[in-house]
C-alpha cells in the first residue's frame, strides 16, 4: 500500500484500519424511514478497499 499511496500512507491509519461503517446498533425508525447511521468500527484489521465506502 505504501508503494501507491506513498509517504502519506503514514498521516491517516484510522481511514484502513478504522473504516467508517453503517451500524445496526443505533437504529431510528422515523415515519415511513429507517435510518442507521455509519460509525468507525472498532474491530481493528487492515480492509480490503471494496469494504471501504
Amino acid at each position: 500500500m505504501e508503494k501507491t499511496m506513498g509517504p502519506s500512507i503514514k498521516g491517516n491509519c484510522i481511514d484502513c484500519h478504522m473504516p467508517i461503517e453503517q451500524t445496526n446498533a443505533i437504529v431510528s425508525e422515523t415515519g415511513n424511514q429507517v435510518i442507521r447511521t455509519r460509525m468507525r468500527t472498532h474491530w481493528i484489521k487492515v480492509y480490503a478497499p471494496a469494504e471501504q465506502q
